[in-house]
């Protein structure tokens, strides 16, 4: 039997005798029928004979004969036993979404040696572990005689390794990777605030340089001994993706819908996603106004239980507590959903919060309603059984 290609080549033959025979057969026809030719003024001697359509038929033989080959080929590569795919390209990334970062970070002047201590990334988790930040500042001691003349005690928690090149030390909570406090020692000609403040900005919050002005806003001084350090706090806004618009505000009542689904208390605003945070959401009264927001962390909490509890005491005002004081803490069990989670209810001068907290799928989730005392009191069922409506 013959291959599809044999015929379809063996086609175009046929085809284009076919039209080569019609269009001789139609030129010979003309001639029969051509009217008497007019001498042409222009060319004496010579006649002007009417145009004839003969190029057109040509014209249209050969047309077919292009087509039917352009068939004939598309035939050859089809033919085959791989059928025709289509593909669609990926809509080309705009920029991904950066969650806020801050960076912390100290130089000390002391000597023939200028050290520096630096903590860097997201804000959340920089917030969380800043009470160990504050703990080793506080431990910073001095001794000139001595090959480190920096010392300093490594927070509860947290571990320390030395073999790292380019540095003194780093720190790390235990059983976490990251965060990294890294303390590094270099001469005195690396004293220079706004170029090492510049640096950082560039090569770890990707901004531009700094103003003098803002420079002032966001460093202070505090003594060592007989040396003075410098203490340095940047931070960098979130974004939303280059060329996309903000998350929509969603209507007041209603189910969130998404992996994360809630019912929305009435009165509330779910403002949807934020930076880090899978839901942002609202109430005001009487011109006050709470916030709840809900974050996941990647793995155990972040920084120890310790950590994050005398971050949210600070934030209602209320002095930090130590390790042997957790247990005595005013926590209960409470549902999130299908999961058994962990609330705390702390108080202060500078207002209340209700925090939540559970580990799910290898993830940490908190749930975190925060703002004036009579407000919070006042949302507190309006909470809880958003707590209750949540699904995964």
């Amino acid at each position: 039997m013959q291959s599809p290609q044999i015929i379809l080549f063996i086609l175009v033959a046929k085809l284009h005798r076919f039209g080569h025979t019609k269009c001789t057969c139609l030129h010979a026809a003309r001639r029969r029928s051509r009217p008497p030719t007019v001498p042409d003024p222009l060319r004496p001697g010579r006649s002007n004979p009417e145009p004839t359509r003969l190029l057109s038929m040509k014209s249209h033989a050969s047309l077919l004969f292009v087509s039917v080959l352009g068939l004939s080929l598309v035939g050859l590569t089809g033919c085959g036993q791989d059928e025709i795919r289509s593909y669609i390209a990926p809509r080309e990334s705009r920029g991904a979404a950066s969650p806020p970062m801050r960076l912390l970070a100290v130089m000390l002047p002391a000597g023939q040696d200028t050290w520096f201590i630096k903590l860097v990334g997201r804000q959340d988790i920089v917030d969380a572990v800043e009470p160990a930040w504050k703990e080793l500042l506080d431990s910073l001691t001095i001794d000139p005689k001595a090959d480190v003349p920096l010392r300093w005690k490594v927070p509860a928690n947290w571990k320390e390794d030395r073999k790292k090149a380019m540095r003194v030390a780093t720190l790390t909570p235990e059983g976490v990777g990251r965060p990294e406090i890294v303390i590094s020692r270099l001469g005195a000609e690396a004293n220079v605030l706004k170029p090492n403040v510049d640096r950082w900005r560039k090569n770890d919050l990707q901004l531009g340089p700094i103003s003098e002005e803002e420079l002032a806003k966001v460093t202070s001084k505090r003594k060592l001994g007989d040396f003075e350090m410098t203490l340095i706090d940047l931070r960098k806004e979130g974004s939303q993706p280059e060329g996309d618009l903000p998350p929509p505000t969603r209507p007041d009542t209603g189910k969130r819908k998404g992996p994360l689904t809630y019912q929305v208390p009435a009165g509330w605003k779910d403002s949807g996603p934020q930076g880090i945070a899978a839901g942002v959401l609202s109430v005001t009264e009487g011109g006050q106004t709470a916030t709840l927001k809900i974050t996941p962390i990647s793995g155990s909490m972040t920084g120890g239980l310790l950590a994050n509890v005398n971050r949210w005491r600070g934030e209602v005002g209320l002095p930090p507590v130590e390790e042997k004081d957790l247990a005595s803490l005013p926590t209960r069990k409470i549902r999130v959903g299908a999961d058994q989670a962990t609330g705390l209810d702390l108080s202060g001068p500078k207002g209340r919060s209700l925090v939540v907290w559970f580990e799910r799928d290898g993830s940490t989730w908190f749930f975190k309603f925060n703002g004036p005392t009579e407000l919070i009191d006042r949302q507190r069922d309006a909470f809880e059984k958003l707590l209750l409506s949540v699904a995964f």
